[in-house]
């Protein structure tokens, strides 16, 4: 029973890396990224990074870390793709105008 216990949560995380295999060949061949929207791949990663840490310090095993690690560069080639092929725009800064009235006295 204990050797179950440990045994089929690794199992479980080899066959679900090993599913994302035929996604990640298609994603490392994809050189249009607009239909991912930059926020949802921020968000993504913040999340992929928090499960990591969390994890980590609760001392999962080093097959659970090995699959939230690679889910977590997928999601950094992912926002990546997006920055390489939209840029980053920086926000514009207008230029400031006074709303005060010069009254005409001098001190």
């Amino acid at each position: 029973m204990v050797i179950e216990k440990k045994i089929l949560p690794q199992l479980a995380t080899v066959a679900g890396m090993m599913s994302l295999l035929p996604q990640i060949r298609d994603l490392m061949k994809l050189d249009d990224f607009n239909r991912y929207s930059i926020e949802a791949a921020i968000l993504s990663t913040l999340s992929g990074l928090l499960w990591l840490i969390y994890d980590w310090s609760r001392g999962a095993s080093w097959v659970v870390l090995t699959g939230l690690t690679v889910g977590l560069t997928i999601q950094l080639y992912i926002l990546y793709g997006i920055l390489s092929n939209r840029g980053m725009k920086a926000p514009s800064a207008s230029p400031k105008t006074s709303t005060d009235v010069l009254s005409g006295y001098t001190i």
